[in-house]
């Protein structure tokens, strides 16, 4: 049996991988563990997975010749999914009859990837409606409900990604105060206000389908140099097949920021530069929270192995999940130039595809 791994990106990756431009997934990693595990690599995109023909076209790498090759192959017995798929439409279900069909693996496919049903799942666990933020559709009731109880309100694409499209709304009296978070790094939007009930109802209607947005409670985290803070914690299976932190990187928002996402405008620290103000009950909590978190998730999809999930502590000390991230892009750990852990958030989800591709040759 060809002892190869399928890696599955979106398609326009793989030809920014090809020419070298990819600013996020490092190739040499994955050679490096094609040659340790000593198993080819086939990079295709899940637009060729989907095409109704029995050979897939890609790139794999022929760990024996050290090189890269084009061609079509089967696909292999063992994927990994490494790209977001697009979520309004429900790709991920359109796998479901192949990989009923086959003996085929897809690794790190969720169900969906809509942090609506992400929230649900999650408080359906007792233990987790601790840590989880007040979280409910975006309707006029629940928004005037939730600005009463909270006074700040974040508004969020469920489908969103690298802080998109969050808005941050206060209620100042009679009024509303909004800022909305523009794409380029560091911009907020002008404020806008509304005086009357009437003017934020047409907001609603105005920003599209509002049933493609949450509200969530807005919570003020704790600070570092006077900017919020949260945690990347990424959250692995390996070759072992059980759960392992592989990784803690902290996320610090642009100055006078609401959101700490790299691609808004945040700076990435290292762990160690908040870890001498935690406790040791509250490092324990962070872990137990990550593994509670990551288990819950796979439990409702059972494929999911590897994780980046964003939690964060308030300006009292107490500890909250923020979100799931299905497709980190790990590159956290290159900027604060932690290349042991950046090489390791590869070696973990390869390992766990290799071991299941061992249960196959054996």
């Amino acid at each position: 049996m060809w002892k190869v791994i399928g890696i599955i990106f979106h398609q326009r990756k793989i030809a920014l991988l090809r020419k070298g431009l990819e600013p996020y997934e490092y190739l040499p990693f994955y050679t490096r563990l094609a040659r340790h595990y000593g198993c080819d690599l086939f990079f295709y995109s899940w637009q060729e997975l989907l095409l109704d023909r029995s050979l897939k076209q890609g790139y794999y790498y022929n760990w024996q010749k050290a090189r890269w090759q084009y061609g079509a192959i089967p696909v292999p017995k063992v994927n990994l999914f490494r790209a977001k798929l697009p979520s309004r439409q429900e790709r991920a279900r359109q796998f479901l009859p192949y990989h009923q069909a086959s003996d085929v693996q897809f690794l790190n496919l969720p169900w969906e990837m809509n942090k609506a049903t992400i929230s649900k799942v999650l408080a359906a666990n007792p233990r987790l409606q601790p840590y989880l933020p007040w979280t409910q559709p975006l309707t006029l009731t629940n928004l005037q409900t939730g600005l009463n109880q909270y006074g700040q309100i974040l508004v969020k694409p469920i489908f969103g990604s690298k802080g998109s499209g969050i808005r941050l709304i206060e209620q100042r009296g009679q009024g509303v105060w909004q800022a909305d978070h523009m794409r380029s790094k560091g911009r907020i939007a002008p404020t806008l206000r509304w005086s009357i009930i009437g003017e934020l109802t047409d907001w609603i209607s105005s920003i599209g389908r509002p049933e493609r947005f949450l509200i969530q409670q807005f919570l003020p985290l704790t600070r570092y140099a006077g900017s919020p803070l949260d945690l990347r914690i990424s959250v692995q299976k390996g070759r072992e097949e059980t759960w392992a932190i592989t990784g803690k990187v902290l996320r610090v928002a642009a100055a006078q920021d609401f959101v700490t996402n790299v691609a808004r405008g945040g700076k990435v620290l290292s762990f160690s530069a908040i870890a001498s103000r935690l406790t040791s009950e509250q490092i324990e909590q962070l872990e137990w929270l990550s593994y509670e978190v990551a288990q819950t998730i796979a439990d409702w999809s059972p494929g999911v192995m590897d994780l980046g999930l964003d939690l964060a502590l308030d300006e009292e000390g107490k500890l909250w999940f923020i979100e799931a991230n299905f497709c980190d892009q790990r590159y956290a750990y290159r900027e604060v130039g932690d290349i042991t852990t950046w090489y390791t958030t590869y070696a973990y989800p390869i390992g766990y595809a290799y071991s299941k591709l061992e249960a196959y040759i054996k």
